[in-house]
């Protein structure tokens, strides 16, 4: 220490800082479990979770784990953080994965989102429900939704609704089951007339039946009575 000054000599002989743990978290206070759910990475995203990490994490934008392997469509990794109940923090993306998963009829799926917080009547960017894309041919999913207190006379922006989704599938047994719960066609006199008109011309009497299962009146007339 010769030569040295006061302040010197103390700052050598100072005890040293124990070098800090790096943080586990990026600047976007992302985790790894963020990084290996948006990577689709299963085994990464296993060992984390047994590890103890935390599964509902949010990153600086909102985002947990569920919520990066739901925007990148990572099925595996959606189908494993769903069995240890992560959440999904990202309102917008719980509602597009719960629509598709009513396109598809995965009802274990369904009841996750919808004990997430999910609205049963939750619809997508052309109005259609949940309920309405269930109704194309998958009884179980409709059951659920309905279960759940889905509107079976909820319409899209094209005057849709689920009953004419199971009318257009031709499934009979849908259509039955939501009229009694329900559901009905709602068209003007003159559109029913036209459309049964239409079935009859066409010698389809399979959906003639479908459309007065689905409420149409018999007796409808058109402009021309």
């Amino acid at each position: 220490n010769c030569g040295r000054g006061p302040a010197a000599r103390e700052a050598a002989t100072a005890p040293r800082e124990a070098p800090r743990r790096p943080s586990l978290l990026f600047p976007s206070q992302r985790t790894a479990l963020h990084i290996a759910a948006a990577e689709d990475n299963l085994v990464a995203v296993k060992s984390l979770v047994e590890a103890g990490t935390n599964v509902g994490a949010a990153d600086r934008w909102g985002a947990a784990p569920l919520d990066e392997a739901i925007r990148v469509g990572a099925r595996p990794v959606i189908d494993f953080l769903l069995s240890v109940d992560a959440p999904t923090l990202k309102t917008d993306e719980r509602v597009a994965s719960f629509l598709n998963d009513a396109a598809s009829g995965d009802t274990d799926r369904l009841r996750h989102w919808l004990a997430h917080g999910v609205d049963v009547n939750s619809v997508d960017y052309d109005g259609r429900s949940g309920l309405m894309l269930a109704a194309k041919g998958h009884a179980a999913a409709v059951n659920t939704l309905l279960g759940a207190g889905a509107d079976p006379v909820l319409v899209d922006c094209f005057g849709g609704c689920a009953i004419l989704e199971s009318v257009k599938a031709g499934r009979a047994d849908l259509v039955a089951l939501l009229a009694a719960n329900g559901g009905a066609l709602k068209w003007s006199d003159d559109e029913t007339a036209s459309r049964m008109c239409t079935a009859v011309g066409n010698s389809d009497v399979a959906l003639l039946k479908l459309y007065l299962a689905a409420g149409c009146r018999a007796d409808a007339g058109d402009y021309d009575k």
